[in-house]
């Protein structure tokens, strides 16, 4: 975490991250809880390699791939990206649906949310060619008025982006 340039005392206590143990199948990696309406529904953990590992859908409440990472720092804007450490960037406002291979379950959620008072959705994946088209997919299936891909090119990863960067794009984007 440190390398990426993260505070790890500060990612710790707002998204209530712990450290794993060196044995079991989640070893050597970092628990990172999700939460629905304050209950933590799911987990991934990753490891030191940088690998994911979703909790099995059988032990969550509801399972990584039918919800978003960060939901519940939502207002009335949302900024798509794929990973947790996207979002610990980026900060409130920002979800990850923990893939580019979104679900219909995170569709609905999302399309749900615009109901609820979501007023515009931006999303940005990483650079890659095949993560843009998805993103553009994943946007025509949304029924917010304002959906908009954003496409980066240097860096080519939000997680990647300077403090300066992020601000200069929250503020842009009005989270």
């Amino acid at each position: 975490m440190i390398d990426k340039g993260f505070d790890p005392d500060f990612l710790i206590q707002k998204y209530q991250l712990k450290a794993l143990p060196n044995f079991g199948q989640y070893k050597f990696g970092i628990f990172i809880p999700y939460f629905f309406k304050q209950q933590m529904i799911t987990f991934m953990s990753r490891s030191i390699t940088g690998q994911y590992k979703k909790c099995r859908n059988e032990d969550s409440i509801i399972p990584v791939n039918q919800t978003m990472y960060n939901i519940d720092s939502v207002k009335d804007r949302i900024l798509i990206v794929e990973g947790p450490t996207d979002v610990w960037n980026i900060g409130d406002g920002a979800v990850a649906t923990s893939t580019i291979n979104y679900t219909m379950e995170q569709v609905i959620l999302l399309n749900k949310m615009v109901y609820e008072g979501v007023k515009a959705i931006f999303i940005m994946y990483d650079a890659e060619e095949f993560a843009i088209d998805k993103a553009k997919e994943l946007a025509s299936r949304l029924s917010c008025e304002h959906v908009e891909v954003l496409e980066l090119s240097s860096p080519s990863d939000p997680g990647n982006m300077t403090q300066g960067e992020v601000r200069h794009l929250r503020k842009q984007l009005g989270l």
